[in-house]
């Protein structure tokens, strides 16, 4: 065995969540009142009926700019773009999660 060493650079990355103020969720006019009973704050949209379609709530748009302008992000975009990572999820019926993996519109870290 070789007695060079070789140069490695640690790089952690964290993954954030975070619960904004709204009266309704991301997608759907449902509310997000805290403490509410188990399963009842679901709409037809989060239950998958088919036929849904989801309509992005803008306070949660307008949040992640003053969000990303408190915090000295490094890129806020001027495009933004959902992607949909479909995984089996036992308590999501729709088989998929809405992310913001490639375009997010607070990034903070540079771009490659």
């Amino acid at each position: 065995m070789s007695s060079n060493k070789t140069q490695w650079e640690t790089v952690i990355g964290l993954e954030i969540h975070a619960q904004l103020k709204t009266a309704s969720k991301l997608f759907a006019g449902t509310n997000t009142t805290y403490g509410a009973s188990p399963n009842s704050q679901v709409s037809l949209l989060e239950a998958a009926v088919p036929g849904t379609l989801p309509v992005f709530n803008e306070k949660v748009l307008r949040y992640a700019i003053r969000f990303g302008l408190a915090v000295g992000a490094k890129v806020i975009a001027k495009e933004s773009r959902f992607d949909r990572k479909n995984y089996f999820y036992p308590d999501s019926p729709k088989g998929y999660q809405i992310t913001q993996l490639h375009h997010p519109i607070v990034n903070m870290a540079p771009s490659p």
